[in-house]
């Protein structure tokens, strides 16, 4: 349904719309029909989360949004009208339509109090604020305003200006005392306008080298960097799942680090910070959180914090401060939620598909490397020739790395397993003891005696609940022990219905062998052969052992060894510069040499005797 101008509206603007020829009555009811026609409610929610009032709002993608108003084409009029309507696509088409020739003070004036959100303020400043003489006015007229989304339009027009304006516009001079604003202001700033004094940081380092020095120690000092966590589908082990992916974005490049976990656990947390620095090579001064609660306990007014022990442990190893994002003020983590849509959009669609975690992110990581050749809008150089300035301005990774881990104490059970997160996990029954420590750490969990450095077991973590992690091997010195409770086992059961066919075989030879319980200990003995081998060594042995008919665990165990350490080929010797020892080893045997042992010699003839 076509929105008619909301009633507030001020008379003289009314009349301005009533008082216009009835043909553009009809173009602004046909522009505002198509606009509701091309708006998506996906793009709504997404915007709302951002902190927009999308009440106004049909969701049209600014793509279409421009294409649309080419069709229109510009008209001073209507651009007016579609301004008064209050509708948050129209008024973002009226910044497109508009002719700036016709456009007054007056109107610049009235329509800055109007905007309501990020994206329009963009708009009218670049599409239309610019164009028209008095862009220089309000630049240093709206940097300096208390306004939100005022002092963000000065800063885009900043922008604008230190990457088109000439030397007559504005000059290094200027440029250098916006920079020292930018430095004093930023970090106490909201976030929407310290977004775009980045973009003029940016843009005022790109003009010239004695701006583009200056630009690069505030940015140094600035250094911010935003992380997050977002949710993602892709395709693991051909199943449908979702995976939460861990965001880093360096705010003056834009180079991006993304990485998937199957939690956001604060060792999930904790590992992608270091992956990340790995991958950048060193570790950004700041960083800039939502109140996530694996770095944040309480929150306080303003941007206080309590945070946990766990995060300060981690800052205080990696030297790096942290900012928070007011509670509440889902618009202060605009970019940072942008850059875990820009991966989800960009790097998971369509679909990711991987065996396991490593193989996603490796995918992840490449996608990574590739939008490092992305020119970002409005910016002059790609992410990757900004990084290279920003690179050297990191500092170093510390000369060893802080475990991401949670530890927990773990008694263990009759089963010999620990229980963690309502899993269990087995333990080697003949080192178990009764209390063990356990380290959770994202992708594997690791078992440890009090008294040793080295883990008793390591299991693939297991994020299910009231499930049994079972390793066999773990079980096998106890069932050699107790052969008749063999078949019943469920670590064997398990193990049993994926193992090679020729392990049948050689239990059932063994068996028929020796049905007293000693076959199905000397298989045991077979089986514990994979705690020192790789499974597929260990399968090639029992082949060759039943090929050879010695299904014993001595048979198996030579044929491993062959396997493992084969018979070395003798050396050829060169021996043509010595023609007189070529014939060594290949002269006839005197085999009547022999006979001696029987007639000659005075011990064979006692032995004739």
């Amino acid at each position: 349904m076509v929105k008619a101008p909301p009633e507030h509206v001020s008379g003289n603007r009314y009349l301005n719309l009533c008082s216009c020829p009835f043909v553009i009555i009809m173009e602004y009811d046909e522009v505002v029909r198509r606009l509701e026609e091309m708006g998506d409610e996906r793009a709504r929610k997404v915007w709302a989360r951002l902190g927009m009032d999308t009440k106004d709002y049909f969701g049209v993608n600014l793509t279409k949004l421009r294409k649309f108003s080419k069709e229109v084409g510009r008209d001073h009029e209507l651009a007016k009208n579609l301004w008064i309507s209050g509708i948050h696509d129209a008024q973002l088409l009226a910044c497109y339509i508009e002719e700036p020739k016709k456009v007054t003070k007056e109107q610049i004036d009235s329509w800055i109090e109007d905007v309501d959100f990020m994206d329009l303020t963009d708009k009218f400043a670049t599409e239309v604020v610019w164009n028209t003489p008095y862009a220089k006015e309000k630049m240093k007229e709206w940097t300096v305003h208390e306004k939100e989304y005022h002092k963000r339009a000065g800063y885009v027009l900043l922008g604008k200006f230190a990457q088109k304006g000439s030397d007559e516009e504005i000059s290094d001079e200027e440029l250098l005392g916006y920079l020292d604003r930018i430095e004093k202001e930023i970090q106490t700033e909201r976030n929407w306008v310290r977004e775009v004094m980045n973009y003029a940081l940016i843009h005022i380092g790109s003009r010239s080298p004695k701006l583009n020095e200056r630009g690069i120690e505030v940015a140094k000092r600035i250094g911010k960097v935003e992380v997050d966590w977002g949710e993602a589908e892709v395709i693991l082990a051909g199943e449908q799942v979702t995976v939460q992916i861990f965001v880093l974005r360096l705010c003056y490049s834009r180079k991006i680090f993304v990485k998937a976990f199957p939690s956001q656990k604060q060792e999930c947390f904790l590992a992608g910070h270091v992956a990340a620095f790995h991958y950048l090579g060193g570790i950004p001064h700041r960083l800039t959180y939502d109140n996530l609660k694996a770095a944040v306990k309480k929150i306080f007014i303003g941007h206080e914090r309590q945070e946990q022990d766990g995060f300060i442990l981690f800052r205080s190893h990696y030297l790096f401060d942290s900012y928070y994002c007011n509670a509440g003020a889902g618009h202060e983590k605009g970019r940072v939620e942008d850059g875990v849509g820009y991966a989800r959009r960009n790097f998971m669609s369509p679909l990711l598909k991987a065996d396991n975690f490593a193989e996603l992110n490796e995918q992840l990581q490449q996608a990574c490397l590739e939008d490092d050749e992305r020119r970002v809008d409005r910016q002059s150089q790609t992410i990757a020739a900004a990084w290279q300035q920003e690179r050297p301005h990191l500092r170093p990774l510390p000369g060893h790395e802080l475990e991401c881990c949670r530890v927990v104490e773990a008694r263990l059970n009759g089963f010999s397993q620990v229980e963690v997160e309502t899993n269990r996990y087995s333990v080697p029954t003949d080192r178990a003891v009764a209390d063990l420590r356990v380290k959770l750490y994202p992708f594997e969990v690791k078992i440890y005696r009090l008294d040793e450095k080295e883990p008793l077991a390591v299991h693939p973590r297991c994020y299910g609940h009231q499930q049994d992690i079972l390793e066999p091997l773990h079980y096998l010195p106890l069932l050699a022990q107790r052969p008749g409770a063999f078949q019943h086992a469920k670590p064997l059961r398990q193990w049993r219905d994926s193992w090679p066919a020729v392990y049948e075989r050689l239990l059932a030879e063994l068996q028929q062998r020796q049905p007293d319980g000693t076959g199905v200990r000397q298989f045991i003995r077979v089986l514990q052969l994979h705690q020192q081998h790789p499974a597929e060594l260990v399968e090639q042995a029992v082949t060759l052992a039943l090929q050879y008919h010695c299904p014993h665990p001595d048979g198996v165990e030579l044929c491993l060894r062959q396997l493992v350490q084969p018979e070395p080929v003798p050396l050829s010797l060169d021996l043509s510069h010595k023609p007189a020892l070529q014939t060594v080893g290949q002269q006839p045997v005197a085999l009547s040499a022999y006979d001696q042992l029987l007639t000659g010699g005075q011990h064979g003839s006692q032995l004739a005797a």
